[in-house]
């Protein structure tokens, strides 16, 4: 592709080097997001007043899920006793 003023090459404006795969993902199973749990790297926890959010980050992706405190709980305790490390963010 040739451009007028661009000889055999595209104008950085008429691209993007961003990508939407790289947003995070939500999942609304609790079961898929404990697959990725276990194969994560890290695990984040971040706590709000009605939910708690847990982040599971993999070589390609973010996978999130949002869980009531109570079921988050139980979740933060069979992996810790996988020896996974989850950090409180």
């Amino acid at each position: 592709m040739s451009l007028v003023g661009y000889p055999g090459q595209i104008p950085k404006i008429l691209y993007t080097e961003f990508s939407w795969e790289a947003m995070p993902k939500e999942l609304f199973l609790l079961e898929l997001w404990r697959k990725y749990g276990e194969k994560a790297e890290e695990i984040r926890v971040k706590r709000y007043p009605e939910y708690v959010k847990l982040k599971a980050r993999l070589a390609g992706y973010l996978y999130t899920i949002k869980l009531p405190p109570d079921k988050a709980e139980q979740v933060i305790a069979e992996l810790k006793a996988k020896n996974i490390k989850v950090e409180e963010v």
